[in-house]
């Protein structure tokens, strides 16, 4: 079990390290930046930041740290492993695409969002599994892992856009904090679920859809966080 956790502890490390390099713009995006107006930034936005990272990350830990176990009885030991570090793939894969495609002037809250219904996506294939399904257990480790390294670099660079520049890195300390602090509940959180919630009848010992379908909750409330705070966030 030591090796996927290591794998998934180095994605997040990396990913939190390689937020600061996110905070100075260059080239097209820029000038794009440049045609934001201060105005626009409004202080409500920030919140909804906030609450978007850390209910995406929430779900994200929580589910990541069951899986291995829920993987176990239909791919082995060895082979669960190797899924969970798929996993890891994954987000290097999704999260280099998304640098490589994203324009510079888009709206960043919908990328967020179409990160995290990827991973609903990927949540809603583990449930059709049903803890026996070798093909839809992998796809749904394929969609989880594609979003998995978008939650820690696409709210900064929200922040970065929203906020006029002497507040951004002030902004981005807050919402990793609280974020933080949020999803080191999230493995108990999702141990209760899948301890006390009441057990499908006739389903293997790995399908646990109560755990995926709380995921996709979270993660669904994660997208709504950010699409009200797109809507606040429109100048007037």
């Amino acid at each position: 079990m030591s090796t996927p956790r290591v794998a998934l502890g180095t994605a997040f490390t990396t990913s939190f390290q390689a937020t600061a390099s996110t905070l100075t713009p260059a080239g097209a995006e820029a000038d794009a930046m440049a045609k934001i107006k201060v105005g626009s930034k409004k202080p409500e936005s920030k919140s909804a930041v906030h609450a978007g990272m850390a209910l995406g990350l929430f779900a994200q830990i929580g589910l990541a740290v069951h899986l291995y176990s829920l993987l176990v009885p239909a791919l082995g030991a060895s082979r669960a492993g190797l899924a969970m570090g798929l996993v890891t793939f994954m987000a290097i894969i999704g999260r280099t695409l998304i640098g490589w495609v994203m324009p510079a002037g888009i709206d960043r809250r919908l990328m967020a969002c179409a990160s995290y219904g990827v991973q609903m996506a990927g949540c809603a294939v583990l449930v059709a599994a049903a803890g026996t399904s070798i093909p839809l257990l992998l796809l749904g480790v394929v969609l989880f892992g594609l979003g998995f390294g978008n939650g820690t670099w696409l709210p900064p660079l929200i922040a970065q856009v929203e906020f006029v520049g002497d507040d951004v890195p002030r902004v981005v300390a807050l919402i990793v904090a609280i974020s933080q602090g949020t999803y080191a509940f999230a493995p108990g959180v999702f141990g209760m679920i899948r301890e006390f919630a009441p057990p499908a009848a006739g389903l293997a010992s790995g399908a646990a859809p109560n755990l995926f379908v709380a995921a996709g909750i979270v993660q669904g409330l994660a997208i709504c966080a950010f699409l009200a705070g797109r809507r606040r966030s429109v100048p007037t």
